[in-house]
């Protein structure tokens, strides 16, 4: 074997030993409240977020005095469901469905970064199903679409070209996220919390230009842990789970 494809080999090699491997059903760990309400809130894991960080940042015992009626069930749903594309069936299957029977009937979604952009193609994906999601330094897309987007002057001037690739989800992804901005049928609330030097700022103003006023808090930060703590606080003292 020449040497370049030796090198080309093992590189691809070490990619995919490097990708966690996925179960089923998804650990999950759930936090009650007394007495149980009917809302339920998803959370969905950062790249390399354990789903303990909640726990860790204080914010379960704030999701409990500023929402009540809400349970929270944190989903290990690691880079590997997204590689594998099974994240629609294990957040199905292993959550929402029996949330549903269970009696849930307010299901939102709370993703940081990666789990950002997991979360907003659940929603698109299951019209009807989420009634909001709070979306903390969310990943959007890459950065073609989004220079896309800003060249033609934003969400809202913007179309998607006639013809897409059919592996090119990001496109229709904003094409559903310019629907959606001011609530489209099917489509769930959004929040969005981030600070102005996070690295993913571009993609994510785009969608803040399109939203609602009331719907954003831009913080002095970048894309860490500080920034999400203080920007999901305001966002639940100002009843966004109510």
């Amino acid at each position: 074997m020449a040497t370049g494809r030796i090198v080309v080999f093992l590189c691809v090699t070490a990619f995919f030993s490097c990708i966690p491997r996925t179960v089923a059903p998804l650990r999950t760990i759930v936090y009650e409240q007394a007495p149980r309400g009917d809302g339920l809130l998803v959370y969905l894991p950062g790249m390399g977020d354990s789903i303990t960080v909640l726990q860790g940042n204080g914010l379960i015992d704030s999701i409990r005095a500023y929402a009540p009626s809400f349970d929270v069930v944190a989903a290990d749903v690691h880079y590997g469901y997204y590689a594998d594309r099974t994240l629609h069936e294990r957040v199905t299957v292993d959550i929402i469905s029996p949330a549903l029977a269970r009696g849930y009937r307010r299901i939102w979604f709370l993703g940081n970064s990666m789990g950002g952009v997991g979360s907003q193609i659940y929603a698109w994906k299951h019209p009807g199903v989420i009634e909001g999601m709070i979306l903390l330094g969310p990943y959007t897309t890459s950065k073609g679409p989004v220079r896309e987007i800003m060249k033609a002057g934003g969400l809202a001037a913007w179309s998607m070209p006639a013809q897409v690739k059919e592996k090119d989800w990001e496109r229709p992804l904003w094409q559903w996220l310019k629907g959606c901005a001011n609530g489209g049928p099917g489509c769930p609330r959004i929040y969005i919390a981030y600070g102005v030097k996070d690295k993913l700022a571009p993609g994510i103003r785009i969608l803040e230009a399109a939203l609602p006023k009331g719907r954003v808090v831009a913080l002095d930060g970048g894309h860490d842990w500080p920034v999400w703590k203080e920007g999901l606080m305001r966002l639940l003292r100002a009843g966004v789970l109510q």
